[in-house]
């Protein structure tokens, strides 16, 4: 990972594909694993609502399977 740009208000990051995959496969697991986070606890032990991660969560899978040959 490098940061590229950051501001108080966001940070434009540059992310290898295998860590768009590790940070792909440790939402899928928080989100919809066998250990899943219950929804009411989510934004507590993640910080976010459970709805964010899912967008985010979407976005790196689009993003991870655009860039296959």
């Amino acid at each position: 990972m490098r940061v590229v740009h950051g501001t108080s208000t966001a940070t434009t990051v540059e992310l290898a594909q295998w860590e768009v995959g590790a940070l792909r496969q440790a939402l899928n697991e928080v989100i919809n694993g066998p250990d899943a986070i219950p929804e009411w606890e989510f934004p507590i032990r993640m910080g976010v609502e459970l709805s964010e991660a899912r967008v985010l969560l979407a976005e790196l899978v689009s993003a991870q399977e655009s860039r296959r040959p």
